[in-house]
């Protein structure tokens, strides 16, 4: 992917100014981050810029925002860090950005002269970058002001060429206030052609798919840029379409082609079924990551084409019969232009079953009188939400529900932290999601331990003006590890939180407070929370009676690596606890 290369001159400012000037000409329209002595440079400049800053209470928090407005936007986001603890709190956050393939900008003020690398820095500065650069997708440092133009453009370049990532920019305060002429050579993406390697590789795969009885496609958020290519793509050959967690909503769920979250053992039971069917997979945009399989070797029953933008990924993960190396609209393209019309009507039928015993099951699921059921939670979201508007995930055991019953209607509608699984990120993510769409309803959903990560950040929501629904699903437990627990090894520990009284922490964030202790109750409660007109803090008290499919085959799957003993061990511990109810 190119960058322009004509050269013009933006005039004499100090380098803090370019640095500012250069996120404006990238398209960057809102910064998040908190202020610092070392970055004063840096901040004035944002103040006398036409860009929204937004000031957020802890420095995870200021990636996680920037990671969600690129998510839910496509579009270069970014972000300011504190150097020292600043950029030490948001390392989970750049490692998310990176394993989710999300492009941001990370600027960190560099606290001396010459930044992080400094010698006469201390011995845990100098050690700064090296961790960084261990999780980013690539880290460098501006010496010079003059040099701000054409370093800003590379990183802007970096951060969305292949696949996307956070790219770590450290400023040191000399080069922020020092003045200089600068000049640039633009940021607009420049065009993309295939290769010819590429167009080979896409030849041999119409071959494969045209010989095929049944192509089933398997699409990842890398697709998001080829919609509507995907889905001509799909009905021409009439291929049913699974996506990555991530990329849910690439076909919407009521399309007759759409099967939901694959491929692996944990995927969803329409794609399994549909996928089971199929002697050839395209897969689009994806890396085929541990989230596929839950966490175990695996490789797909049928050959696969496998195209991705970023070399070296397709096939590495999994065995290709043809590895691609293409953006995904010009591979997409490509094919459909190329490739024979078929029909499927038996797929078609498949489809069209499973989806309507799957919701058929559950509707069929009774409601509770004395807790809320996390599916019905989910299933009455949907019908209150439509299908524009941004349902916001945080990692847990709810988030593992999410995806066996909230359908997404459409891409880039459902956020959430996938293969690096950070908590916390819900509450900050839907705040910058209600900033970035503001005239679209946002509800985030996050358990107990990642509200009480990051809730402070309703207090950047006020500050902001901004009204997301933050849904605690709350069982005062880390749902997640002790499903896990009692699945696997029979028995529970550490995994009990003190309970929260959620309205009085609401009320002391001075934001709106509402409660659901049952199914009962769950229509009005939602109903009442989205008509508010500020933050919400809706506490649904969820029982986890149920495990989640996800966590169900995870969990079988972890069991048979246990050794001999300990498999019979717990088979009989498992056993007596369902006979007797103790363990």
């Amino acid at each position: 992917m190119g960058e322009n290369v004509h050269t013009s001159a933006w005039g004499h400012m100090t380098g803090a100014a370019g640095v500012v000037d250069s996120l404006r000409r990238a398209g960057v329209e809102r910064v998040f981050g908190i202020p610092s002595i070392e970055g004063t440079w840096l901040f004035d400049a944002f103040d006398a810029s036409k860009i929204d800053f937004v000031v957020v209470t802890q420095e995870q928090s200021a990636v996680f925002m920037a990671d969600a407005c690129a998510r839910l936007t496509g579009e270069l986001s970014a972000c300011v860090l504190a150097p020292g603890q600043g950029l030490a709190k948001a390392m989970a956050a750049i490692t998310q950005a990176r394993m989710d393939s999300v492009p941001v900008v990370v600027l960190v003020a560099g606290a001396g002269p010459r930044g992080m690398g400094d010698d006469r820095s201390s011995s845990s500065m100098s050690r700064q970058l090296a961790m960084v650069r261990s999780v980013a997708k690539r880290v460098f440092r501006i010496d010079e002001p003059e040099m701000v133009p054409s370093a800003m453009s590379r990183a802007v370049q970096l951060a969305r060429q292949g696949e996307p990532g956070p790219v770590v920019v450290e400023i040191p305060q000399d080069v922020q206030r020092g003045m200089a002429r600068m000049e640039g050579t633009g940021f607009r993406q420049g065009p993309r052609v295939l290769s010819e390697q590429a167009a080979n590789d896409l030849s041999r795969a119409i071959e494969l798919m045209d010989r095929a009885e049944q192509v089933g496609i398997y699409a990842g958020a890398g697709s998001f840029e080829a919609l509507d290519e995907l889905k001509q793509l799909a009905e021409k050959i009439q291929a049913p379409v699974a996506t990555t967690l991530s990329g849910l909503g690439a076909l919407p769920s009521i399309h007759k082609l759409s099967v939901g979250f694959g491929a692996g053992q944990a995927g969803s039971l329409v794609a399994q079924a549909a996928l089971s069917m199929c002697d050839l997979i395209l897969a689009v945009g994806c890396k085929f990551s541990d989230m596929v399989s839950g966490g175990i070797d695996w490789q797909p029953s049928a050959p696969v084409i496998h195209v991705d933008i970023e070399p070296g990924t397709a096939g590495a993960n999994i065995k290709a019969q043809v590895a691609v190396t293409a953006p995904s609209r010009l591979a997409l393209r490509y094919l459909l232009d190329n490739i024979k019309p078929q029909q499927h009507p038996r797929m078609l039928d498949l489809i069209r079953e499973k989806k309507r015993n799957q919701r058929a099951l559950l509707r069929q699921r009774k409601d509770w009188t004395d807790a809320v059921d996390p599916v019905k939670a989910y299933m009455q979201l949907r019908e209150a939400l439509a299908g524009d508007d941004v349902l916001v995930l945080d990692a847990g055991h709810h988030e593992m529900f999410a995806f066996a019953s909230y359908e997404v209607q459409a891409a880039r509608t459902l956020l959430a932290p996938v293969d690096y699984q950070t908590t916390g990120f819900a509450v900050p993510a839907a705040v910058a999601a209600k900033l970035t769409c503001p005239d679209k309803r946002v509800v985030a959903c996050i358990g107990d331990g990642g509200f009480l990560q990051t809730h402070v950040e309703l207090l950047t929501a006020r500050r902001c003006d901004a009204a997301p629904v933050v849904a605690v699903f709350a069982d005062h437990s880390l749902g997640m590890v002790k499903a896990f627990h009692e699945r696997v090894l029979g028995r529970q520990t550490a995994v009990d939180l003190v309970p929260v009284d959620y309205e009085k922490l609401a009320e002391s964030l001075g934001v709106e407070y509402l409660c659901v202790r049952n199914d009962g109750q769950l229509v009005e409660g939602i109903r009442r929370a989205l008509t508010m007109e500020a933050p919400v803090v809706l506490e649904l008290r969820v029982e986890y009676r149920d495990i989640a499919p996800y966590v169900r085959v995870v969990a079988q799957l972890e069991a048979r690596r246990l050794p001999r003993a300990a498999s019979l061990k717990l088979g009989a511990r498992l056993i007596l606890k369902k006979l007797f109810n103790k363990s």
